[in-house]
């Protein structure tokens, strides 16, 4: 009917999303700047400095608080130490400090950072080296003794920061980190400690580790023979129980008895499938009474090297080389080229001898085939010459027994003929 419909009136309005905010972020002195100004002689709007410096009005209150302006005091300044860099000095940058005013965890690092300076005014004799377990051990005693004081004056510490030091675990690459940040760990701006430092952190953290290390559970180790035995009364004890309608023998039973572990029983039942278990124990080599059986596949190269090292030893003086670790690298990566070289050589010094073995045994059935076949062949012409001459002496004889015969038949005419003329002349004479 001529109607035009808007296609904005029928399309559903999408959402449009908001952008993010992005947020901008303040040093210290930056912070303290600003603050200045709002508390200076002329002090602007609140308004025209939030839009002068784009910073909102719940960031500026907060700033204004006095335990935050004592905090971006100890920032600007560089007397907390957070984040030298260079062993403590304060030269720090002060990007890496826009949110530290929120660190739950800063009276741990301000203490630990005290510590390391009164550490470097020590003598040189009662100096600790800065190690990161040092930093781990210092950084849990400090969180005790603030806890333990936040009991007695609970105003010490906030709620937030009573909750983040109980959280604490004072793991060991985050003392790592504040190492570095302290500047202690870091390779350009470490201290060289001296021997003593590093004896007398050694003894430190000896005295007063936080939790002894657990001792090194007890190995237990058989022989072939003993595995075998184990496996053996396990099976016959389960196949007696089941006679006797008792419960059967379970692995954990059989581990507790002999202390041993369920994954080292399966890998024994692997071995005893195999045959190899048995193999061992019934062996009259060393294997069956050794508890580990152990192939070294690199025993080669450090032959090796230990005949290098007795030959130095007993090259002269001037022709001697220094033992050390880029001469063994050395010599050892030698060796490994010399070893699979040969290794290489006799491979193909073997396939070369099987192909001549192969060619050899094949050429002496083709030989053999073709004897076989000349010697067959003969035997067949043989065979074919005496056919030959059975046949004519056949002939022969036929052709004889032929002749025989015509010549009785003619001899017995003959005397018939005979016969007739005489019996003639018989009746004629009577």
């Amino acid at each position: 009917d001529g109607t035009v419909i808007s296609t904005t009136d029928t399309m559903e309005e999408q959402p449009i999303k908001k952008t993010k905010k992005e947020r901008k972020e303040f040093t210290a002195q930056e912070k303290l700047q600003i603050l200045s100004e709002l508390n200076g002689p002329n002090p602007p709007s609140v308004s025209s400095l939030l839009e002068k410096y784009g910073v909102s009005k719940s960031s500026l209150h907060r700033w204004r608080q006095p335990e935050k302006m004592e905090r971006l005091q100890e920032m600007a300044d560089g007397s907390d130490g957070i984040g030298a860099g260079d062993g403590g000095n304060g030269n720090h940058t002060d990007k890496s400090k826009k949110r530290d005013m929120n660190d739950k965890l800063r009276k741990i690092k301000l203490g630990l950072q005290s510590f390391c300076k009164d550490n470097l005014t020590r003598d040189v004799i009662e100096q600790l080296a800065i190690t990161s377990s040092l930093i781990q051990l210092k950084a849990s005693e400090i969180k005790d003794e603030l806890l333990k004081r936040h009991e007695v004056v609970p105003n010490v510490l906030t709620d937030e920061e009573v909750s983040a030091l109980q959280a604490f675990k004072g793991s060991k690459s985050w003392s790592c980190l504040i190492g570095n940040q302290l500047g202690y760990l870091s390779t350009a701006g470490s201290v060289k400690w001296s021997d003593h430092a590093k004896a007398n952190t050694a003894s430190y953290l000896e005295q007063n580790a936080r939790m002894p290390p657990k001792p090194k559970k007890q190995r237990m180790e058989f022989t072939a023979q003993e595995k075998l035995m184990i496996l053996q009364e396990l099976e016959n004890t389960n196949v007696q129980n089941r006679t006797d309608g008792a419960p059967p023998l379970t692995v954990e039973q059989i581990c507790k008895k002999y202390h041993t572990s369920k994954s080292s029983l399966h890998r024994w039942k692997q071995q005893y499938k195999t045959g190899r278990l048995q193999e061992l124990a019934e062996s009259g080599s060393g294997y069956c009474h050794a508890k580990r059986v152990f192939n070294d596949k690199l025993h080669v190269i450090k032959k090796a090297l230990n005949d290098f090292y007795v030959e130095n030893e007993n090259a002269p003086v001037e022709e001697r080389v220094s033992i050390n670790y880029t001469t063994l690298q050395a010599r050892a990566i030698m060796a490994k080229e010399m070893i699979l070289e040969r290794h290489h050589g006799m491979a193909v010094v073997s396939r070369t001898n099987l192909g001549a073995l192969q060619a050899e045994v094949e050429g002496g059935q083709q030989a053999e085939g073709e004897g076989g076949e000349g010697a067959q062949q003969a035997e067949v012409h043989a065979g074919e010459g005496e056919h030959q001459i059975d046949a004519g002496e056949g002939a022969q004889q036929v052709e004889d027994g032929e002749g025989a015969q015509q010549a009785e038949i003619h001899a017995g005419e003959a005397a018939q003929q005979a016969e007739v003329p005489a019996s003639e002349g018989a009746q004629q004479a009577e």
